[in-house]
């Protein structure tokens, strides 16, 4: 999503010839693929697994709902299942049921990723996704990029804290931001703290280094 997004901010018409293309990796910002529909790209997302290959899959005829808000339908000899949140996978290339390690539900036949198991912060006793509360960040208008992470905290256990990257020339406010993400989300998964950072630092797969962030928080 990151390419795409930077991809629009040098050239907001889009890029003329190029039809389609697909997405993968992390959880696009909302609106991001809208903005690209606008421009005549559709690019669809996809979910997999390095040991599964391709999974699911958008298919360009798909309902706009579906294609932006789910990671579509299983593909031929992919059987899918949720297991107390947790998505299983049985294809061609596994013996039995996979446990894939990614929450995510299934609605009308469609995949829908909504974190990572061991990505979950409890909180007093509640679990939170962490990629939940970025959903909700991402959607600020100034907000390029956003990483939630759990950290120790003696009162709750854990508590989140948010990095976030502003757009270039935009001036992001921690106090406004809050508000913002409190108007969307139960209080109990608003990040304790948000650091305004001006890059993130990232894994030799190019997603984000959480123990990293973790550590520096």
């Amino acid at each position: 999503p990151r390419l795409f997004s930077s991809l629009l901010d040098v050239a907001p018409e889009g890029l003329p010839g190029v039809r389609t293309g697909f997405v993968a990796g992390s959880a696009s910002p909302p609106g991001l693929l809208e903005r690209l529909d606008a421009t005549g790209m559709r690019v669809l997302n996809v979910y997999g697994l390095t040991e599964l290959g391709a999974v699911c899959a958008c298919r360009a005829d798909d309902p706009a709902d579906v294609r932006y808000t789910t990671a579509g339908r299983p593909l031929p000899g992919q059987e899918l299942r949720t297991v107390d949140g947790e998505l299983h996978v049985r294809s061609p290339y596994v013996d039995d049921w996979f446990r894939t390690g990614d929450l995510g539900e299934l609605k009308d036949g469609c995949v829908r990723i909504t974190g990572r198991l061991s990505e979950l912060v409890n909180v007093g006793g509640f679990n939170v996704s962490p990629a939940e509360v970025e959903t909700v960040l991402l959607g600020h208008a100034d907000v390029d990029a956003a990483v939630v992470v759990g950290v120790g905290d003696a009162a709750t256990g854990e508590r989140l804290q948010a990095f976030v990257v502003p757009k270039p020339g935009a001036e992001l406010d921690r106090a406004e931001l809050l508000r913002f993400a409190r108007a969307r989300i139960a209080g109990y998964k608003l990040p304790y703290a948000i650091e305004i950072v001006r890059e993130l630092p990232l894994l030799p797969s190019g997603k984000p280094d959480r123990r990293a962030l973790r550590d520096a928080a």
